[in-house]
């Protein structure tokens, strides 16, 4: 996951240099750093289902309902930030 969003990051910089030099347009620049914002998402969203596993496994969690609808606002907290960011 670390390797994709180094990609991205890079992907970003290429892409401001490129519509610095008038080759891309802005919509590149942006669909590129959206891709950025979703690699960081997905690996947030990793650490989060890889520390719920290790919990559950040593039994200081029971999933039911409740974990899962604040899984469901963290996510949510999250896309609206990278949404206000852009």
């Amino acid at each position: 996951m670390k390797g994709t969003m180094r990609l991205a990051e890079r992907s970003v910089e290429l892409a401001n240099a490129s519509y610095s030099a008038g080759v891309l347009n802005q919509i590149d620049v942006q669909d590129a750093e959206l891709s950025l914002y979703n690699s960081r998402l997905g690996f947030q969203q990793s650490v989060y289902d890889y520390q719920v596993a290790k919990a559950n496994s040593k039994g200081y969690l029971d999933i039911n309902s409740t974990i899962i609808m604040h899984k469901r606002k963290i996510i949510k907290i999250l896309k609206m930030k990278i949404f206000l960011f852009r």
